[in-house]
This record gives structure tokens, sequence and C-alpha cells, in this order.
């Protein structure tokens, strides 16, 4: 479905009225977010772009809600395409909404996410200099959703700076066309963690990858609740270790792939210590292994932060929670891989 049945130069007249060719393809992977998407597409009705032309490119995933209902009803409003591919990962979404941009900037962009109206300035201007090839910025919070997304905020903001980095997430992410083909897209491959995958690549390649926090997006679909912060990061960490082991011998993603394997190991070492000691014993020293890093990781936020106890707590539940989820993310991997074979 294309907005050029209703207006077939949306976004694409300058000043005096002559056709211009596309800049920015603005592309969004969906499925099931109709909680989300109108709020998405508003946003983007809603930027500046005086001497940008830009298009957006839906791609929806067989949702089974309205999802693509309310996208169909900003026909009018954006220069707006619709396509479904169903039953295939996020990476081959994104890589499909690719093959119809005509932009020579590809911008990813989370359907649960809204932009500000000076999102396209703000990273537009980085693609004058050829040594970059991807700008972005990780997504901002919205006040007050909940408080796990208020309290994880607080561990998402010391990510978010101006400068050069090694990697942004698809979230809010922004590619040079020549480049992202370059390089061959997303790894399709890959469930998730294929947006550092990505960045990894193109550093490869000799280019640059800057972050700059102007590119404002705020993540509306932010974890709500424990449940589903654990979920999230169960599922986020399905392919970390697989990327982390093509990335080699980088380190790059080392950190998170380090705590999961810490929290698997001490949850494996009860027994040992269960043999070792008394009960009592092993369950006081296993309850030490666990509970010092959500202990430490939380203090060091409270510090940097200047925070109240209160939220040191909250802060304790999640690293703790984030622990246990990319432990079980990696129990999850190895047994894919052992069924495989």
């Amino acid at each position: 479905v294309t907005s050029k049945e209703k207006n077939p130069y949306r976004c694409e007249l300058d000043e005096v009225g002559k056709v211009m060719v596309i800049e920015i393809s603005i592309i969004i992977p969906a499925l099931n977010e109709e909680q989300f998407i109108g709020n998405c597409l508003q946003s983007l009705s809603k930027v500046y772009c005086h001497n940008i032309s830009y298009e957006v490119i839906l791609v929806d995933n067989g949702s089974s809600d309205n999802t693509c209902e309310i996208a169909l009803s900003f026909l009018d409003q954006l220069d707006l395409k619709i396509f479904v591919q169903k039953d295939v990962n996020i990476a081959a979404l994104r890589n499909f909404g690719a093959s119809y941009a005509k932009g020579s900037i590809f911008a990813f962009l989370d359907a649960d996410c809204t932009v500000s109206k000076k999102w396209l300035n703000a990273a537009r201007t980085y693609f004058n200099d050829p040594a970059i090839a991807a700008v972005g910025s990780s997504h901002l919070t919205p006040e007050n959703i909940s408080w796990v997304a208020t309290t994880w905020e607080n561990v998402i903001a010391k990510k978010r700076r101006k400068g050069y980095v090694q990697k942004l997430p698809s979230g809010n992410l922004w590619v040079s066309r020549e480049k992202f083909y370059e390089i061959n897209g997303f790894n399709e491959k890959l469930k998730t963690n294929e947006d550092f995958d990505l960045c990894y690549r193109l550093t490869k390649k000799g280019y640059k990858i800057f972050s700059d926090p102007a590119i404002k997006a705020w993540h509306w679909g932010a974890p709500r609740t424990l449940g589903e912060f654990y979920r999230k990061n169960k599922w986020h960490g399905i392919h970390v270790v697989k990327v982390f082991l093509k990335s080699f011998p980088s380190l790059r993603n080392i950190k998170p792939i380090l705590f999961g394997f810490y929290y698997l190991g001490a949850i494996l070492l009860f027994p040992v210590l269960l043999i070792c000691f008394n009960l009592i014993f092993a369950l006081f020293l296993n309850a030490v292994t666990l509970l010092l890093p959500p202990v430490w990781l939380s203090w060091m936020v409270l510090q940097r932060k200047n925070k109240s106890f209160k939220i040191f707590l909250k802060l304790f539940v999640l690293y703790f929670a984030y622990g246990l989820a990319r432990a079980h993310s990696i129990v999850y991997s190895m047994a894919n891989v052992l069924r495989l074979k």
C-alpha cells in the first residue's frame, strides 16, 4: 500500500514545486503495535523537513491487531508505503524495507518510538562526512511510564553521550545507503543483537559511528513490569554470544556476556557448595555470590547520579533480574545448539 495513490508528491516537492529526490528513507518494522504505531507516525508527520525529502516504509510482520489499519490512516499525512512480510525476524524486516527504499540515507526506527521535531536535521548533517557510516542515539525513556522503565533509565543514560562510539541501537539508527549495502545489511541469521553486528562490520571496514543525544527518540514500549523486563533481556541475550564470537577478539560486547556467565556459574556453583559445606553455609555463600554484583552496580549508579536509597533498592532488583535473564538466555542458546547437533 502506498500513499502515492492519494498524494503523489507528498514530501517530495521543494519550495518552488519541483520534484525532489527522496533523501531519507525511514524504515519501521512492526508486529502488533496498535498501541504505539499511531503516535510514531504522528510524530514523523510533524518533523521539521525544510529542504529534506523523506519517505516512511512500514514493514509489518503479520500483525493480528489493528497496526496496519492505523497506519493506513496516515496515507494522506506522510509519503508512506506499507508492506507485509510474515514470519521473518526483525533483521529481515529491516532489510526488506531497505530493498524498497529510495533514500540515500536509511533511518531505522522502532514502531513503539516517537521522535522530536528536529530529529531529521539533527542526524542529517553528519552524513556530510564520508567517513561516518552511521549515527543515532540510545532511546530516551518517557517519564513516569513505570517504575521499571524509569529506574532503568539511570543505566541507559550513561550510554547517551555525544561522540564516536562502537555501537548504536537499531531502534534509532541512521545508516548510509551505500555503506549499508557494502556490508550486505543486517545479518538475517540473528534473532537479536543484529544492531551490534551491523555496527561491528561497519567499523571493521574502517567507517565511524557517531552518537548524538540530539537525535531524540522516545521508547514508549520500554518494559513496564519486572516480568516484562526479564523476558525482554532474556530475548535480547539469545544471540549476544554468537555475535561476540563472530567479532572476537575485539571484546566489544563482553560485559553483558560476562554478566550472564557469572550468574550462570553462580547458580551452578550451589551443588558444589552443598557438597563441600552444610546447607546453611552453602546458601549463605551462594547468596553472597549472586547478590554482590547488583549491590555494587546499583551503588555505582547511586554515586554517579546522586539518587536516593529508594532508587538503589529498585536498581538492585533490576540488576538481579538482568543477571538471571542473561544467564537464562545462555542456557537457551546452548540448548538450541545441542538440539541442532
